[in-house]
């Protein structure tokens, strides 16, 4: 299974590599004033498949890695690779759609850090038993928010950082490639309508398939996962009665994806890292 996770990193690496080559060349094109056709779109499809290739084996070793012959293996370490490969997954979707590939600039690094930690520090923590359907879906419709809201988390980030750079007339050559502020300032809106209405899927089957909060030590991720819903729920309602945007927007996005963070990776990793309860 290393194998494939080396295989796995070399190909994150890689991937962000291309992106960073193919934004160069973007920037490069918009100073000289040439048109979108003459931009080097065989970069855009080598770092696309790349990726794509990145996706799938970080899914062979993720998979190797959680089985196990007595069960599922579902460690902090190994937790945390899977949802990063997710959020990669997830970026890259939409980067078919819509010129969000800047975002892998950050996912992809990010994913291999998580995939090397996975490979060097596995934990044991054993799921014998397959959740019920009710559960799994709980399960799927909190990584789709969760991964949804880290990408809204990114781009409001980037956000900033354009918004900065254009306030001191101070723009870097990677900047430069990046779509018009207007635009990435609508992309985070949209990510995060959609994160919301995936984390209000997933804490109403959570309130209706999760029984005994207080037992399963639960109860702090609810109250954590609501107070990050209704942060961002304000925000989405500032945004319409108020306009807000910018910075403002990028803090709210900010404290609200903190909530989300701790209540996901919180206790995970206080209870396996810090006091070693498996």
């Amino acid at each position: 299974m290393t194998v494939f996770g080396i295989i796995a990193l070399g190909l994150c690496l890689l991937s962000t590599g291309g992106i960073w080559l193919y934004m160069q060349k973007q920037a490069y094109a918009l100073d000289q004033s040439s048109t979108q056709s003459q931009l080097n779109h065989n970069t855009r499809r080598g770092f696309m498949l790349l990726w794509l290739s990145s996706l799938i084996v970080s899914a062979v070793f993720i998979k190797q890695q959680i089985t196990l012959n007595s069960g599922l293996d579902f460690g902090f370490y190994n937790t945390i690779a899977i949802s990063s490969c997710f959020i990669s997954a997830l970026a890259f979707t939409l980067s078919i759609f819509r010129p969000t590939y800047y975002l892998g600039f950050i996912i992809l690094p990010t994913s291999a850090l998580c995939i090397a930690l996975s490979m060097g520090f596995n934990q044991s923590k054993i799921l014998t038993t397959a959740p019920s359907l009710g559960i799994q879906a709980h399960i799927l419709f909190s990584i789709i928010a969760f991964s949804l809201l880290c990408l809204a988390a990114v781009q409001a980030i980037l956000n900033y950082i354009q918004e900065a750079k254009l306030r001191h007339y101070n723009s870097s050559s990677l900047l430069r490639a990046l779509p018009s502020l207007q635009e990435n300032d609508a992309s985070l809106f949209q990510l995060i309508i959609l994160g919301v209405l995936m984390l209000t899927l997933a804490l109403a089957s959570g309130f209706i398939f999760l029984d005994n909060l207080f037992a399963q030590h639960l109860l702090h991720k609810t109250i954590l996962s609501c107070l990050a819903w209704l942060l961002f729920v304000v925000l989405l309602f500032g945004r319409k009665q108020f306009g807000w945007r910018g910075r403002t927007a990028t803090h709210w996005t900010l404290l609200g994806f903190s909530f989300l963070i701790i209540a996901y990776f919180g206790s995970k990793f206080v209870l396996e890292l810090i006091l070693q309860r498996v």
